[in-house]
């Protein structure tokens, strides 16, 4: 979760008000590797469907947006699985998912 923003901002976007500083870090980082067409897989282990708050991005949307920005893949688990029934073997499991898909789609640059 993004919750500490970099000493030295590499760029603030002004008209996103509803970003935290270290959210604000997290977009940009994700543009960057946007432009570079680097991979992504964003793994969220406490997808929240709910947010109570207007003042800020919730962390689930953050991380959907990064998968957007970086046209990567988004994985979340919702809270109430993730306690019951995450696994190590079903969270290796589902990034071995997320990389085949990737590589699938031969985005994989070596």
């Amino acid at each position: 979760m993004a919750n500490v923003p970099l000493r030295y901002p590499y760029f603030r976007y002004p008209g996103l008000k509803a970003l935290m500083d270290a959210q604000n870090d997290v977009i940009t980082a994700a543009r960057l590797l946007a432009l570079r067409k680097i991979p992504v897989v964003v793994i969220n282990p406490l997808h929240i469907d709910k947010w109570s708050s207007d003042q800020i991005i919730s962390p689930t949307a953050l991380l959907i947006w990064i998968a957007q920005i970086t046209k990567g893949y988004y994985f979340g688990f919702r809270e109430k699985w993730f306690r019951g029934t995450l696994t190590k073997e079903r969270l290796l499991k589902s990034i071995e998912k997320a990389i085949s898909i990737i590589s699938a789609s031969r985005h994989i640059y070596q």
